[in-house]
Formats: C-alpha cells, sequence, structure tokens
C-alpha cells in the first residue's frame, strides 16, 4: 500500500470514529446523564410527604427514554430512507432513467453497492465518504440529502405528531398528548397529517434537488403529485383543517354543500399558489435575476396551495419575497454573482413557517 493510499485510508477511519463518538455521546447524554444528574439532584430537592404513584426511579426513567428514543428513531430514519430515494428520483426521472430496475453503483467505478453500504446515513459514515471498492469520494449530496430528510420527519415527529398537530390551525386537539397517547393509543387524524405534511416536504425536497441539477420535472410527474395531494386532502376531511372561507367576513359555509367546500378549497389555493409564484418568477426574470432554470417554483407553489390552504401560502410567499429581495440587494451591495433558486428558498421559507402555522393563521 503506498502512502497515498495509506494517508487516505487513516482519514476515513478518523472520520468515522469521530461520527460515531458523536453519535455514542448524544445517546449516553441521552439516555444515562440526564436522567442519573436528575435523579442526584432530587435528594436536595424537598421531598414530598406522600410520593405519588407517577414518581418513577431512574431506572424506569432510562426504560421511558429509551422506547421514546426508538420510536423517535424510527419514524427520522424512515425520512432518511425517503429522502435517499428521492435523490435518486430527482436525478432519474427527468433524464429518462428508471428507478426501479437499476442498481444503485458507484459513480466513479460502477462497482454495484452492496445492502450493507447502501443503508442511508449510517453507510456514509461508516464508509468515511469513500466507495469501498476504489476509494473515491460519495458525492456529499447523497449525505446531506439523506440529513435533510431524517430532519424533516424528525422535526414534524417533535412539533407536529406528538404535540397531537397543536401547530396545525381549525385542527382538533386532543387533551393527552405525547408518545403513548397519539401513537401507541394511535389518534389516526394526527398519523394522517403527519405523514400527508411529511410527504409535502419531501416533494419539495425533490423539486429543490432538480432545480439544482437544472433538471425540469415531467409533466406526468407534476401531474401525478397534484391529483394525489389534492385527492387525498378531498376524500379526507381532517388534511384540509382549513378551509378556503376561513377568516372571510361572508360565511359560505350554508351556502355551498359540504361536499363542494373541500374541492373550492383545494382549487383556490392551489390557483393562489400558481399566480403568485409565477408573478414572482415573471418579476424575476424581468429584473433578470440570476436564478436557476428550469424552475420548479411554479409546481411547489401549487403544491403548497393544495396542501396548506391559501392563506399559508400567501404568508409563505411574502417571506420568500423578502428573502429574495434581501439577496438581490446584497448582490447590488456588494457587485456579487450570486445564483439562486426561488424553489429552494420558497421550500425552506414553508418548512420554517410550519411550526408557526398556527400563528401566523391568527393575524389572517
Amino acid at each position: 500500500m503506498d502512502s497515498e493510499s495509506h494517508h487516505e485510508l487513516k482519514r476515513r477511519w478518523s472520520f468515522r470514529t469521530l461520527a460515531w463518538l458523536l453519535i455514542g455521546a448524544v445517546l449516553s447524554g441521552y439516555l444515562i446523564v440526564i436522567p442519573s444528574v436528575d435523579a442526584l439532584l432530587q435528594q436536595f430537592r424537598e421531598q414530598p410527604t406522600i410520593i405519588p404513584a407517577t414518581d418513577l426511579d431512574t431506572y424506569e426513567l432510562i426504560r421511558i427514554r429509551i422506547a421514546k428514543l426508538f420510536v423517535f428513531t424510527i419514524f427520522t430514519y424512515y425520512g432518511a430512507c425517503v429522502a435517499s430515494f428521492i435523490n435518486v428520483v430527482a436525478k432519474s426521472i427527468p433524464s429518462g432513467a428508471s428507478v426501479t430496475t437499476r442498481a444503485s453503483a458507484c459513480p466513479a467505478c460502477g462497482t454495484v453497492i452492496r445492502r450493507i453500504d447502501n443503508l442511508p446515513i449510517f453507510s456514509y459514515l461508516n464508509l468515511g465518504g469513500r466507495c469501498r471498492n476504489c476509494l473515491s469520494a460519495i458525492p456529499i449530496r447523497y449525505f446531506l440529502t439523506e440529513l435533510l430528510g431524517a430532519t424533516i420527519f424528525g422535526s414534524l415527529f417533535l412539533f407536529e405528531l406528538v404535540t397531537g398537530a397543536t401547530n396545525v390551525p381549525g385542527f382538533r386537539h386532543y387533551f393527552y398528548a405525547g408518545i403513548l397517547w397519539i401513537i401507541l393509543y394511535t389518534k389516526w387524524p394526527v398519523i394522517g397529517i403527519y405523514l400527508y405534511h411529511s410527504a409535502l416536504f419531501s416533494c419539495l425536497l425533490m423539486l429543490s434537488l432538480m432545480d439544482l441539477d437544472r433538471l425540469r420535472c415531467p409533466r406526468w410527474l407534476s401531474g401525478l403529485v397534484l391529483c394525489v395531494f389534492a385527492g387525498l386532502s378531498i376524500a379526507i376531511p381532517t388534511l384540509q383543517p382549513v378551509q378556503f372561507y376561513a377568516h372571510l367576513r361572508t360565511d359560505f359555509s350554508n351556502a355551498l354543500p359540504p361536499a363542494v367546500i373541500p374541492i373550492i378549497t383545494c382549487f383556490v389555493g392551489g390557483l393562489i399558489g400558481w399566480l403568485f409564484t409565477n408573478s414572482i418568477q415573471y418579476l424575476s426574470n424581468q429584473r433578470k435575476l440570476d436564478t436557476l432554470s428550469c424552475s420548479a417554483f411554479p409546481l411547489a407553489g401549487t403544491l403548497v396551495g393544495i396542501v396548506l390552504g391559501w392563506q399559508a401560502t400567501v404568508t409563505i410567499l411574502l417571506f420568500t419575497a423578502i428573502v429574495i429581495a434581501i439577496i438581490c440587494a446584497y448582490k447590488k451591495l456588494m457587485q456579487k454573482k450570486i445564483v439562486f433558486s426561488e424553489t429552494i428558498i420558497f421550500s425552506v421559507v414553508a418548512f420554517l413557517h410550519h411550526p408557526l402555522w398556527k400563528w401566523f393563521d391568527s393575524f389572517w
């Protein structure tokens, strides 16, 4: 083995060791250190004369934390798996390649990747970001995309799923929340809206990746995505908690048949999202801003309008326009050429808006 290969192998092992040490430190802190410190401090606190039956000792707390972490890990890692598949879809479908019949292979040497080396996140860390066969660098994009998918599903798990969708305006709230009462004693409306919104942000991630590669989303895929989300929203009322007439002075609920309201809500939300995104894109082109070509911005706006309603879509687009204006002002001030994607900015703003959706909705 030459010195260069030895140095590369040493760097690879250092990266892998550091990654696993970081993961081990986080797990140890959550499962052992925090409960142990809390139990130690409990000895110096004022003790009640009657100990409630709900008080748990250290070992019971650790077991409960392990159970909660296990459930959270399942949902989060599922997001990483979805993102790994989305990465393949974003690259393959616009170019006409198959996503089901071909096996995953190293882009450098063409060697088929083994299943043990094809696990989202963990395989990248275990291999140190290198191909096992040729030691060529694996694009960091795969790892970051999988992390984003895990972030989407994990974040929505924390602020939407286990809270009983308290961030969603107009949604039925439950007296009890948490992993036990929402997941184990399954509340299907909450599970449904969590998966629905996770699928929305996964699609926005797919469109953002297509924008980065300057690829256009095929029309058949665009139509399929819009029809599926609109069909689910119309068929399952709990997925559409904010109706199109919400916060308006005129009450349309008594004038229209109940079956028509979900259809109008989807149509109005999608139409407003499409019109506003096209307007922003038109102004960007007129001002000759350095935006990525083949933008999926109108499709993303239409999709968000269908899923979240026109009120949330207008709010998200307002902040998107502000961010774009700030970028343009910075470019002009610093005299730098910065190429940006409206779809990516819109997707990030939509994701940041989601935990505060109910709060923003109160301003309408």
